[in-house]
């Protein structure tokens, strides 16, 4: 067991990013975001999708207890407490297509509060109960934390997520996300679909996993075998989500 780190002074990352955010909307006005409203994911896109996320994320961390089994057990009182905040710096039509932007908060404070769940494990494991992270409000809540990651329940749970078989190398970065920041950052060209996911999987040669890597092999198979069965004159456009669809299967997020 490691020594527990000495509290810093230093603001965390989520306060720093609150802070920027606060002053931009503070100088600018509101913030107006674009999301993935064509390709149908709803996903928060560009600079300002990135901090409509984290004001997810901070919103997230500041009303909800952490010491929760899932995000089904937190109340809609706390859920609806979170969209309301977003109104406060984000200029969010809850209207829209029948309240589709709720379930877009709702969705992106599920992911944090996972990500939140799984950092204070991190910190479990490597400093014990006796260090209280610094994005943790109280001990009371520390504790009850630690009480759950102790317990056969949650043991058994870690042991069934162990045998993911397509886990991602980019965090909480969906597909549509890590595609539009290649797109936008890297080339004029956006990344194919099967290359986008291969990406979201490795790192520079190295593979995740070799289950990973094997299932590129089939995407790459598959894609070349479609390319050559046409000539070029008539070759309609390739249809890499079907690929990935028919290899993966239709909930492997993708698309997401």
């Amino acid at each position: 067991m490691l020594t527990a780190p000495e509290p810093r002074q230093r603001r965390g990352r989520g306060e720093v990013k609150g802070y920027e955010i606060a002053q931009k909307v503070l100088q600018d006005g509101k913030i107006t975001v674009e999301f993935d409203e064509a390709g149908g994911t709803w996903k928060a896109l560009g600079k300002y999708g990135a901090w409509f996320d984290s004001a997810v994320g901070i919103h997230t961390r500041d009303i909800c207890e952490p010491f929760h089994d899932a995000w089904k057990d937190i109340s809609d009182v706390d859920k609806r407490t979170i969209q309301d905040r977003m109104l406060d710096w984000f200029n969010v039509d809850y209207n829209y297509k029948n309240g589709i932007l709720r379930s877009v908060v709702d969705r992106e404070a599920a992911k944090c509060y996972k990500d939140w769940k799984s950092f204070l494990h991190r910190h479990y494991k490597r400093y014990g109960r006796e260090s209280l992270p610094s994005n943790m409000r109280n001990q009371v809540h520390w504790d009850r934390c630690c009480d759950r990651f102790s317990g056969d329940k949650f043991q058994a749970n870690r042991s069934n997520r162990s045998n993911q078989k397509y886990p991602s190398l980019h965090g909480r970065l969906s597909y549509s996300q890590h595609h539009n920041k290649k797109a936008s950052t890297e080339t004029q060209e956006p990344m194919s679909a099967i290359d986008n996911w291969a990406d979201m999987h490795r790192r520079g040669d190295s593979w995740v996993n070799t289950h990973v890597e094997q299932t590129f092999n089939t995407l790459e198979e598959e894609r070349q075998q479609r390319t050559q069965t046409t000539s070029s004159a008539t070759r309609p456009p390739l249809d890499e989500h079907g690929i990935l669809e028919q290899v993966l299967g239709m909930r492997r997020g993708h698309k997401k």
